[in-house]
């Protein structure tokens, strides 16, 4: 059934385009900040007023585009991952205000944001589960409150 390029047109079951790729995005505090990511060629960490003009470029390429906040502070609940000025929740304003149909995905994993550099809440010097699912949706709920068109899943 595969012997040729065109049977294998014929059954393939998927297909790829730019708009099934997204496109990652790393934004940190500061002004006119675009700074290489030595081990990611071609990535940059952009400050949010660097955002309008990479989002426009993107669009032209049709990806989605998926925000990694840097904060600028880390504690042990992650806490500016759920801050109404958290650096992801200003950036998803920025680029809905450039581009209001642009869709925007976002990361809301604690890791980034804890001191500690796990996903979840550590207490008493182990992870804990049941704290992590209670405090999760909290960055989630506030961003979505802040930032209506942010969301971690594809819809």
């Amino acid at each position: 059934m595969r012997r040729t390029e065109a049977l294998r047109r014929l059954v393939r079951e998927t297909r790829l385009s730019a708009e099934d790729f997204v496109y990652p995005l790393f934004v940190v505090h500061g002004s006119g900040v675009r700074n290489a990511i030595p081990s990611m060629p071609g990535q940059c960490q952009l400050s949010i007023d660097q955002l309008a003009a990479e989002a426009k470029e993107l669009r032209a390429l049709a990806f989605r585009r998926l925000l990694f906040g840097i904060p600028s502070l880390k504690d042990e609940q992650g806490s500016e991952a759920y801050v109404a000025d958290g650096i992801v929740q200003q950036a998803v304003r920025a680029l809905k205000q450039a581009d209001p149909a642009l869709l925007v995905i976002t990361d809301v994993c604690l890791c980034e944001y804890t001191s500690h550099g796990h996903c979840g809440i550590v207490a008493k010097a182990t992870w804990t589960t049941t704290r992590r699912c209670r405090c999760s949706p909290q960055p989630l709920y506030r961003m979505r409150r802040r930032a209506p068109t942010s969301s971690p899943r594809r819809r």
